[in-house]
């Protein structure tokens, strides 16, 4: 049985469909999943901040560090291998420094997260001057792909990744005790 909001989004899709052409192709579909799991994946972290009751304004700018740092560095011939786990150290102590500044002098993490963002987006400025001049594997380009598969699923990477980490979070929901 569906729900009313399940109901109301099915009609939603259905005139959508129907009043933009190719809006209801296997194409635009693919692409709805492709930004819903970008924009789903990211919010997996805020989700655990504002549960937590915080918010993080540099999520973005972090995001943002991440692409261009390994681009950059991709395009100067770092192996993807090396970059990808510096990437996430990287993204791991921004948010770890955040927390520790928010609470350590009591300050809302509102006001910590928002001139953090603003520090790195001057650092990425700074360093690139505006003029990103890098490259990614083509395996990342696939996983991001509006044509991309995962193996033999007809799916972007991203999008898989997505599923894993709602899946993840509906299981640590179901087993916390908050």
């Amino acid at each position: 049985m569906f729900s009313k909001t399940r109901l109301m989004l099915l009609c939603l899709f259905i005139v959508t469909a129907a009043l933009i052409p190719g809006y209801g192709s296997v194409v635009s579909i693919r692409s709805l999943l492709l930004l819903s799991s970008l924009l789903g994946i990211a919010s997996a972290g805020q989700t655990l901040t504002i549960i937590m009751g915080g918010i993080d304004l540099s999520v973005p700018a972090v995001i943002g560090l991440a692409c261009v740092g390994f681009a950059v560095a991709y395009g100067q011939g770092v192996s993807p291998w090396v970059i990808g786990p510096l990437v996430i150290v990287v993204g791991v102590v921004i948010s770890a420094v955040n927390g520790l500044i928010s609470r350590a002098l009591r300050v809302n993490s509102l006001i910590v997260t928002l001139a953090t963002a603003t520090v790195i987006y001057g650092a990425i400025w700074a360093q690139t001057k505006g003029d990103n001049r890098g490259s990614v594997p083509d395996a990342l380009t696939n996983f991001v792909s509006v044509i991309g598969w995962t193996g033999p699923i007809p799916l972007p990477g991203s999008v898989i990744l997505w599923a894993v980490v709602v899946v993840a979070f509906v299981i640590l929901e179901r087993r916390s005790v908050l």
